[in-house]
């Protein structure tokens, strides 16, 4: 990725064959190019590979969700959410933040009361700050918790 830093290099032109590749290697590659270049023609098939095993791989994919603005992932990270683990969920959250809509605000919105490991609620709650601080507002004025979280995560902003 430097060489794409450091010189001026047009866009590979096999990379739509990269993201068809079985090798995680390879397709880690590929994502990385095509965030690099905001290409954005093979959304469909990054969106595909958050179904890949490769744990390493699927961050990289969910990154590249946030950083290209993925919308349409937006549904699929929603579905897969509870049967990840929880870096996986932590990394979706963040993209969430940046790609949600009001699917995502309500999913946060049911969530955040109930999520009762304080890594993902913290992740939920700066999330949803980012999306509808209105909404958040009202949560933390529901639960003390809520509302600590709220004024650390605001306080990080300052």
């Amino acid at each position: 990725m430097d060489v794409l830093h450091s010189e001026n290099i047009p866009l590979p032109s096999h990379i739509d064959l990269w993201i068809q590749s079985k090798n995680p290697t390879i397709l880690k590659l590929a994502i990385m190019t095509m965030v690099f270049y905001n290409y954005r023609n093979k959304s469909a098939e990054i969106i595909k590979l958050l179904h890949h095993e490769d744990k390493a791989l699927k961050i990289d994919v969910i990154a590249a969700i946030k950083h290209l603005y993925l919308e349409e992932a937006e549904d699929e990270m929603l579905s897969m959410f509870y049967n990840e683990h929880i870096e996986i969920q932590l990394e979706m959250i963040e993209a969430l933040a940046a790609i949600g809509s009001e699917k995502t605000i309500a999913f946060l919105k049911t969530e955040i009361p109930k999520q009762e490991i304080k890594d993902l609620k913290l992740k939920m709650v700066c999330s949803l700050d980012n999306l509808d601080s209105e909404v958040l507002n009202t949560l933390g004025k529901q639960d003390s918790d809520t509302q600590k979280m709220i004024n650390h995560n605001r306080r990080l902003e300052l």
